[in-house]
């Protein structure tokens, strides 16, 4: 599995040193495939829901109602991927215009998204399974079509077809975005100058994209220790997400003062 992961790892920097909009095709033929599955399997779950598994709705699980509070942080990496585009914007065509469209698009159809399939799942399976056995926190989908659809095989295969697309595509991401936060960094002096230069024929900062590469992959080595890791990187999220509205606030006022 390591080694899988590694060469995953490998194949998604070669992509992003290749060329950011032939990146930028992969990625939304991943999304676009990912989102139909999702939409199938929510289809399916939708007829198998129980309204029982609903209720009580916000005191269910292992830590009740303060479940619900902790699992913000958590929630907040699953919509990080947005805020990459923002890492991006040097490579995108009128950011100003596109870059607000394409997160208003974003967030409207991951949260649809997101409804549908937490919905569909924990009507299926309901929290119980989950509280009873830890593991299913890994393939709460699969474990939810498993329970409802026994005999549906095919529709377990995409499920699990999906986990590996979201993989890929979160792995393309976020070397993309590492690699241009590393590059900008170097521009501007904080970290060595050769990260910040770009290859003049595929136009993509090569040496910062096998920096992000190389750091990814060791983390990926390390599956043990899956938990600490996501939740390192969701404190992560909220830190940068704090400071980055701060940033902004100061900045318009200041903008608004020197006016």
């Amino acid at each position: 599995m390591v080694l899988a992961a590694v060469i995953a790892c490998a194949a998604c920097g070669l992509l992003n040193i290749f060329n950011i909009s032939f990146v930028g095709k992969v990625n939304l033929i991943l999304v676009v495939s990912i989102s139909v599955i999702l939409l199938i399997y929510s289809g399916f779950g939708f007829t198998a829901i129980d309204s029982a598994n609903f209720a009580p709705f916000f005191t269910q699980g292992y830590a009740g109602g303060a479940g619900f509070v902790s699992a913000i942080p958590n929630a907040m990496l699953a919509y990080g991927g947005i805020v990459t585009l923002v890492s991006v914007s040097g490579d995108i065509h009128e950011p100003k215009k596109t870059i607000p469209k394409a997160m208003i698009l974003s967030i409207a159809l991951t949260t649809v998204l997101y409804l549908l399939v937490i919905g569909t799942t924990v009507g299926m399976i309901g929290t119980e399974e989950f509280t009873a056995n830890p593991s299913l926190q890994y393939y709460p989908l699969y474990a939810a079509i498993d329970k409802a659809f026994p005999g549906v095989g095919w529709l377990g295969v995409l499920i699990s077809l999906s986990a590996l697309l979201a993989l890929l595509t979160t792995l393309l991401v976020l070397i993309m975005s590492v690699a241009n936060t590393i590059a900008a960094a170097a521009q501007t002096g904080f970290l060595p100058a050769f990260l910040g230069k770009y290859n003049a024929k595929t136009k993509t900062p090569v040496a910062s994209i096998t920096l992000s590469t190389g750091l990814v992959t060791v983390i990926a080595c390390f599956p043990q220790f899956v938990t600490e890791i996501t939740s390192t990187g969701a404190v992560a999220m909220v830190v940068t997400v704090a400071l980055l509205s701060y940033t902004l606030l100061a900045a318009r006022k200041q903008m608004k003062s020197s006016r």
